[in-house]
């Protein structure tokens, strides 16, 4: 397994599929996924965010997800082709009930380096619940 079943097995999911997830549709639906745009570069940055209740999660669509039951699952012991994270992005996407953020390129590498350093982004929240969307 690699990367293109990942992406495959996500982009291949049917509705029926999606709805026997129902933890899967409930936390697409309660805007748990945060999409970036990047002022300075005038575009949506790679990633989004998915904000957990004690966890933050950077993930690349279709592809990659900092959780751990991607790193260990989905990477190492290849028992699974995805996440929750990606399959909730995707249905986020396709259900467009995300949130989105408009950032400074300062503020944007300052949200991801406090997830990989500390597991969340204090700013992250800050900002969303500071700012009018």
């Amino acid at each position: 397994m690699d990367v293109r079943d990942t992406i495959n097995y996500i982009n291949g999911l049917t509705e029926k599929e999606i709805k026997s997830m129902p933890e899967i549709v409930s936390r697409a639906g309660l805007r748990k996924m945060v999409r970036l745009y990047i002022r300075e570069y005038g575009e949506w940055a790679p990633v989004w965010i998915y904000i957990g209740t004690r966890r933050d999660h950077i993930v690349i669509p279709g592809m990659y997800c900092t959780c751990k039951n991607f790193t260990i699952k989905v990477m190492a012991k290849k028992q699974e082709l995805a996440c929750k994270h990606l399959i909730i992005q995707w249905v986020a996407y396709k259900n467009k009930t995300y949130r989105k953020l408009e950032l400074s390129v300062n503020e944007y590498l300052k949200i991801i380096h406090e997830i990989i350093s500390i597991g969340l982004s204090p700013t992250l929240r800050n900002l969303l619940y500071t700012r009018r969307r």
